[in-house]
């Protein structure tokens, strides 16, 4: 049935990505997503996927996870990449001895497409291989019409196992910028317990997210606060908006991705930004 469902999104996205896409916001909102006339964030993120980001070649670079680093070199921060060390066209092509006993294996497309490996050794290398084989057929940009996934060619990608700083394991900063300026930082940990807060730019609490997540203890100020907010200011300048993630290790910034439509559009985390919603924020050109 899951399958099915798969293939019947796939199709609409070929057919018309807007009628995949409303069908999405109207399942899970209970109604339809105002194209004409988007106010609020989730739906000027629908309207910068489909007429904007879709057709955008720097956006559809910046969403390749390979292809992002030249990007992220150009803007003068190709020191807070983290170490590639391999690239792959097939899973066939690993050579696991050639490897650390600690590393990360992602698809350079789509979302959730990555395996944290952190030991070899115990690591069941057949069911990993299963997934990362399935992970390569699947289609991920028509799921929920999201073009802008739609990579040139299909690589995985090996990189450095980034150390947690936290007992919470690793930190995710997800810096929402709107016009190149960072308005709010999404802080989430993904360990026993996940926690998920929005903090400002200052490191004032904003607002908890979403019933499924605890908000637990407020983490403490990186140290690398300033170094991180340059970086997603240089990265999203061109952008209406982006999300920039990042990682901290021992003190400095590690780059994770570029993400243009949180959550596809359809319910993306989000918070009043000085008693305002974020749509308010983020203006497009129709």
């Amino acid at each position: 049935m899951r399958l099915s469902r798969k293939v019947l999104f796939c199709l609409m996205s070929i057919i018309s990505p807007k009628l995949n896409t409303q069908l999405r916001y109207w399942k899970k909102m209970g109604k339809f997503c105002d194209l004409k006339n988007p106010k609020s964030f989730s739906e000027k993120i629908n309207y910068l996927k489909l007429y904007d980001y879709a057709n955008n070649p720097l956006v559809n670079q910046c969403a390749d996870k390979y292809r992002v680093r030249e990007y992220v070199t150009a803007c003068g921060c190709g020191e807070y990449l983290n170490d590639l060390l391999g690239v792959y066209k097939n899973v066939e092509e690993i050579n696991i001895d050639e490897l650390p006993d600690s590393f990360v294996l992602k698809w350079n497309f789509g979302c959730g497409y990555n395996i944290i490996v952190s030991d070899k050794k115990t690591q069941n290398w057949d069911e990993t291989k299963h997934w990362l084989k399935c992970w390569k057929r699947q289609l991920y940009h028509l799921f929920y019409a999201e073009l802008h996934y739609k990579v040139k060619e299909k690589y995985l990608l090996c990189e450095k196992y980034i150390d947690a700083n936290s007992v919470d394991g690793l930190v995710d900063y997800k810096l929402y910028c709107f016009h190149g300026e960072v308005l709010a930082i999404l802080v989430m940990t993904r360990n026993k317990t996940k926690t998920a807060l929005f903090m400002s730019p200052e490191w004032e609490f904003m607002s908890d997210v979403r019933a499924k997540y605890k908000m637990g203890i407020m983490h403490k100020k990186p140290d690398c606060l300033d170094e991180m907010l340059e970086i997603a200011r240089k990265l999203s300048k061109p952008f209406p908006f982006v999300r920039v993630d990042l990682y901290e290790s021992n003190g400095k910034p590690v780059f994770g991705e570029l993400t243009f439509t949180p959550a596809a559009g359809v319910s993306p985390s989000e918070t009043k930004i000085h008693g305002k919603p974020m749509g308010e924020y983020l203006h497009i050109k129709k």
